[in-house]
């Protein structure tokens, strides 16, 4: 009885899956139709869940640049992100406020991360039902969701990575002078969002070079040029804003403080178990998350390999596997989860090889990987529903000393520096940089909160550990305190040798 219920399913599954892979595929404009549709409800997800307030100390620097950009001033970083930037200042130009602006940049980003996922997909001849889960295993995953609008450039820069190795392919495709030229004009887009996704382009640029190289196609070297001369209209105006020189005094600032400050969180010093957990499980959220989505992509590999895709298998595993050996030589493993984004997007549709027609497999397939997107989904949710419904604590905080306190010098610990100068600044409020374990006397806000001590006017947490865990363990609790002058909050004592 049991072995006929399972024949009668199976053969109804192969039946229905047919059904819907030639109605759609003998119709193209409605697998687009289907999917514009379905990525236009994903950007009303992300505008109706934009985050109230900036969390991040870049976030904040990142607005700041909207309103007067100034490298030298880190205003935002070196080396000034002018992709990103640019866009973020046209929202703001249409009326969005300079806290949601870069944030609907951010949302510009994923909706080109999975346009290109799908062009990617269409250009290698997936089939329909790979062709869409690759899309929704990158949407769904945890550090996507959390980073689709969030108001840093790792968002757009995914996306236009994305549609760099999706040009690519379609270069090695039809070699011509005009898919030459865009390939190299998209790559420096990029590369001018966030330089630092080249590590994401270098692998398909060596690979589709190489065969067509090997074939004496040279057509590709038009890319060149145009890539330099997107580079030089993007890259001039930082220039020429800044100023050559204190763009270069900032950018040397900035890389030894890395160098000294971050060192050991980067290869060679970083361990490697720690190298596992923050750059290969932390972005998916869980553990077990983590490993289905990594076995997801051995299995889906394999089977893409053995059906024919071998190459759009090389040129994903050369930009994304290639990313994720390369990122944590220049990068911190502290902010892992947004910086191994590309590397997940660029993945995704690997994972996706596990719904590939292969009989009742692909019913399993799909099961699967049905089940891991909505765990995931699932995941993150609470952190993307609190961080749109309450502003980040420390902004807060800051607020309520705006609204409740005269002008008056404020003092707060060096973490939150960038968001005290922003809030209170411009209302009047002199802000200095103090020691919270032995604060000087006058108003405190403190992140995160001591709990001991002082008279505590306000405070704010947010209790969802998800948000510390994709983030930077940072800013999830703030308070506003009066030191009296008597007051002092002596520091705990550490053990001989110990670190922070």
């Amino acid at each position: 009885m049991l072995s006929q219920l399972v024949r009668v399913f199976r053969q109804r599954w192969r039946g229905w899956m047919q059904t819907c892979r030639l109605s759609l595929c003998a119709r193209p404009l409605a697998e687009w139709w289907a999917f514009a549709g379905a990525l236009s409800l994903y950007v009303v997800w992300l505008v109706a869940t934009l985050p109230r307030t900036p969390m991040e100390w870049d976030e904040v620097l990142f607005i700041r640049g909207i309103l007067k950009f100034d490298v030298g001033e880190h205003a935002p970083h070196p080396p000034g992100y002018p992709i990103y930037m640019g866009l973020s200042k046209l929202f703001f130009f249409l009326g969005a406020d300079p806290v949601h602006a870069t944030q609907l940049a951010s949302v510009v980003g994923a909706v080109l991360a999975l346009w290109g996922i799908g062009w990617l997909g269409r250009l290698a001849g997936l089939p329909t039902l790979a062709f869409f889960f690759s899309c929704l295993v990158a949407a769904l995953s945890p550090c996507f969701s959390f980073a689709a609008n969030l108001g840093l450039s790792d968002m757009l820069a995914t996306g236009l990575a994305m549609l760099a190795v999706a040009t690519l392919l379609c270069l090695e495709q039809k070699p011509t002078c005009s898919t030459a030229v865009l390939a190299g004009a998209v790559t420096a887009l990029a590369c001018g969002t966030r330089p630092q996704i080249f590590l994401a382009l270098l692998g398909p640029w060596a690979l589709v070079t190489l065969r067509l190289s090997r074939k004496r196609v040279y057509r590709w070297l038009w890319s060149l040029p145009a890539a330099l001369l997107v580079s030089l209209v993007v890259w001039l105006p930082v220039l020429r804003l800044t100023g050559v020189n204190r763009f270069l005094a900032a950018s040397r600032w900035l890389a030894s403080w890395m160098d000294a400050h971050e060192y050991l969180s980067r290869f060679p010093a970083l361990p490697f178990s720690r190298f596992v957990a923050d750059w290969l499980v932390r972005p998916l959220g869980s553990q077990a998350l983590a490993v289905c989505f990594w076995l997801a992509c051995v299995a889906g590999g394999w089977l893409l390999w053995r059906r024919g895709y071998g190459r759009l298998v090389a040129l994903l595993l050369a930009s994304g596997g290639g990313y994720l050996l390369l990122a944590p030589w220049t990068m911190t493993a502290e902010a892992a989860v947004r910086y191994a984004l590309p590397a997940y997007a660029l993945l995704s549709p690997l994972a996706a090889g596990l719904v590939l027609p292969t009989h009742w497999l692909q019913g399993a397939g799909v099961l699967l990987l049905g089940t891991w997107m909505l765990e995931a989904f699932a995941w993150i949710l609470p952190a993307l529903t609190l961080r749109a419904a309450e502003p980040n604590p420390v902004w807060a905080a800051l607020s309520w000393v705006r609204e409740t306190q005269q002008p008056q010098v404020v003092f707060v610990n060096g973490g939150i520096r960038p968001h005290a100068l922003f809030v209170l600044q411009p209302a009047g409020f002199r802000v200095e940089v103090g020691d919270p374990q032995n604060p000087a006397p006058g108003l405190w806000v403190r992140s995160p909160a001591l709990a001991r001590g002082s008279q505590v006017l306000f405070s704010a947490s947010w209790p969802e550990p998800k948000i510390g865990q994709m983030a930077r363990r940072r800013y999830l609790s703030a308070e506003v305190v009066r030191v009296a002058p008597e007051e002092r909050v002596s520091a705990p004592a550490r053990p001989k040798g110990g670190s922070r």
